[in-house]
């Protein structure tokens, strides 16, 4: 795992910076409501994304960050977890997910949209493919990578309706497709876009302490950045 450095970091915050300048002018400005929420989700994601890595850097700089970030991961561990398809798209390139992304919401639920597809454009055989099962991690600050790691074949066209697995108390999930749903008419084409996850926490006890503890390691990491911005200033 590649450790995020001070350089990267700063350039990142220059990237938000300019984003977040954007959106006040065209906001003044009264641009059309879709393009400024557009750049606002751009900058949640980066603002995440930034947080994420520079959370893999404290863990293995700050001790106590580390124990608190490890405590994190142990309250997600759920032995059964149950992920249901919210949404769907299409695709004339490709057939099913191949990566996706995601992260706990308010509510206690992970959501996850895919990021990556297959390309199946040059072969027929492909369309006919599913994704059986999904691997991945989920860290301290409730961020989810998956990717896929086997393929079912069917036919027909399928769309996974749900899948079931675990997370362990390291962070790793593991899950496998459930139900499915026979696309007569989509000839392979419908993708899972987004898929949503059962309550993730063992009650609300164990949920606000995940909570408790998540907004003191983001304190700890908005200090870094602000202590970094400062000795460029």
């Amino acid at each position: 795992m590649k450790i995020i450095k001070d350089k990267e970091i700063l350039r990142h915050e220059n990237k938000l910076k300019k984003l977040a300048d954007k959106i006040v002018k065209y906001k003044s400005k009264k641009y059309a409501h879709t393009i400024i929420v557009k750049l606002e989700v751009k900058y949640q994601k980066l603002d995440r994304y930034l947080n994420e890595k520079i959370a893999q850097r404290l863990i293995s700089e700050n001790s106590e960050f580390k124990i608190k970030a490890e405590e994190n991961i142990s309250l997600l561990k759920n032995p059964k977890v149950i992920f249901k398809t919210s949404q769907r798209d299409m695709s004339i390139t490709g057939s099913h997910a191949i990566d996706m992304i995601g992260r706990i919401h308010n509510n206690g639920h992970i959501y996850c949209d895919t990021k990556r597809i297959n390309f199946s454009i040059f072969s027929s055989f492909s369309s006919y493919q599913f994704p059986a099962s999904f691997k991945g991690n989920i860290d301290c600050l409730g961020n989810i990578i998956l990717s896929k790691s086997s393929t079912g074949v069917e036919y027909r066209g399928v769309i996974p309706l749900s899948f079931e697995g675990y997370i362990t108390e390291k962070g790793l999930i593991s899950i496998q497709i459930k139900d499915k749903e026979i696309e007569t008419f989509s000839k392979g084409t419908n993708f899972i876009s987004r898929i949503v996850s059962s309550y993730i926490f063992e009650n609300d006890k164990t949920e606000k302490k995940f909570n408790r503890n998540k907004e003191a390691l983001l304190k700890d990491i908005l200090l870094l950045r602000n202590e970094l911005k400062k000795a460029l200033q």
